[in-house]
C-alpha cells in the first residue's frame, strides 16, 4: 500500500485515453463549501491507498460553485467513451478497498447511486456515481437554470428523476458519518466510504478513525495543504 504522504498526480480529463480505464473523479470549485485544496489532495491520497490497478485522478473545476456543478460530467466528449467513471464528493473518507468498482455489472445507460443517507428510504444520494462515459449526455443537455427551483433537493433528486436506469450501490459500503458513525464513532469493518453530506466536515471531527483515513483534524491541518495543487 502506498504511504499516506505519497501525492499521485493528479490529471485533467483527457478524452483520447483508452475506453477500457477506470476514471475516478471530483469536482473542485473555488469560492464553494470545499474551496480548500487540503480537501482535494486528501481524497486524491485516499484513492491512491485503497484503489489497486490502473486508473486516472481527474479534478474537474466547473464555472458553477454550487453541488449542481457535477451534472456537467455527464457531458459528452468530456471523458473516453466507455470509460467506467467514479464520481466522489470531496467529504468523502475512504475507509476501504474500492477494487470492488471494476466488479460492478454497469449497463450502456446506467447510473449507480448511493441510497439515501437521511431518514426518507425513498430518497437517493449522489455523493458517489458510477456511469459509463458518454452514455448519459442528455442529463447535462436537457438541465436548465431552472431545475434548481423544480428539484429542490437539489442535482440527486433531478439526477434520480431523469437518468433512464438507476442502480444502488451497495448501502453497507457507502454510510453516513451522521446517521452511521457519529453515535459510536466506530466504522463497521465492511465499509468503503463515510459521506459527511453537510456539517460537521471532515476536518471538523478529531477522532482516531479520520485522522488513520483521511488525517489530521482541525482548521490548522486544512493550513497545511494550501498551495499543494
Amino acid at each position: 500500500m502506498p504511504s499516506p504522504n505519497e501525492r499521485p498526480e493528479l490529471q485533467t480529463p483527457d478524452c483520447h485515453a483508452s475506453s477500457e480505464e477506470l476514471i475516478v473523479v471530483c469536482v473542485w470549485t473555488k469560492g464553494a463549501k470545499f474551496a480548500d485544496p487540503c480537501y482535494v489532495e486528501r481524497l486524491a491520497q485516499s484513492v491512491h491507498r485503497h484503489l489497486r490497478g490502473p486508473y486516472r485522478f481527474v479534478v474537474l473545476r466547473p464555472k458553477e460553485t454550487s453541488y449542481w456543478a457535477k451534472i456537467s460530467l455527464f457531458k459528452d466528449g468530456l471523458f473516453p467513451p466507455g470509460a467506467r467513471v467514479l464520481y466522489l464528493d470531496l467529504d468523502s473518507i475512504i475507509v476501504g478497498s474500492l477494487d470492488f468498482v471494476r466488479d460492478i455489472a454497469l449497463g450502456a445507460d446506467q447510473l449507480h447511486m448511493v441510497p439515501s443517507l437521511s431518514y426518507a428510504p425513498h430518497k437517493w444520494n449522489s455523493a458517489c456515481l458510477l456511469w459509463r462515459a458518454n452514455t448519459l449526455g442528455y442529463l447535462a443537455d436537457v438541465y436548465t437554470e431552472s431545475d434548481k427551483h423544480k428539484y429542490p433537493n437539489g442535482d440527486q433528486q433531478y439526477l434520480y428523476a431523469n437518468a433512464h436506469q438507476v442502480a444502488s450501490f451497495d448501502r453497507g459500503l457507502f454510510l453516513s458519518y451522521k446517521r452511521d458513525i457519529r453515535p459510536t464513532q466506530e466504522v463497521p469493518k465492511d465499509a468503503r466510504v463515510i459521506m459527511f453530506h453537510g456539517y460537521p466536515m471532515p476536518h471538523e471531527v478529531d477522532q482516531p478513525w479520520v485522522h488513520e483515513h483521511w488525517g489530521p483534524a482541525g482548521a490548522a491541518a486544512l493550513s497545511s495543504c494550501k498551495g499543494a495543487l
